[in-house]
């Protein structure tokens, strides 16, 4: 639809920065119970017409699926840092969510859905290699390239 109507879409891969802490400290139930408040928070965030998806652990995505461009994009990954800020107490225990966001712009960056994920996902951790909060897919930093795992082999 976005092709036929040329229109970007951008896909936002969602790490949850010391997740593991929470489910060694208090459990994996309470984590769960985090998950449950974060995706309700995120969810707040988004427009009616965008899609948060749980992927699995503490990974979502998200799929704008008409977005302004980079600044659109990039001003969705704020509002999700923003929402995310606010202290949550689990079991009395005070826990401050943060995240590291990676986003790929199709059709700059991608023209399917493998694809584009496969890109916020380099992006997601340029991000938190950086603690930047999120970062927009760089084909020059990608550093996964078939020519690189050629050389691997």
């Amino acid at each position: 639809l976005a092709e036929r109507e040329h229109r970007e879409v951008a896909v936002l891969l969602l790490d949850l920065d010391r997740f593991k802490e929470v489910n060694d400290t208090l459990g994996h139930h309470r984590g769960d119970q985090l998950l449950c408040v974060l995706a309700e928070r995120l969810s707040a965030t988004l427009r009616r017409s965008d899609t948060i998806a749980r992927l699995g652990g503490d990974e979502f995505a998200v799929l704008l699926p008409d977005v302004n461009g980079a600044d659109g994009a990039l001003d969705v990954c704020r509002r999700i840092t923003s929402a995310l800020a606010t202290e949550i107490s689990i079991d009395g225990v005070p826990f401050q969510a943060e995240a590291s966001i990676g986003v790929a712009i199709a059709p700059d960056h991608g023209s399917d859905v493998h694809e584009l994920l496969q890109h916020a996902d380099v992006a997601m951790y340029r991000a938190k290699r950086a603690r930047s909060g999120h970062a927009l897919y760089e084909p020059e930093n990608d550093p996964h390239t078939s020519e690189r795992l050629a050389t691997i082999s």
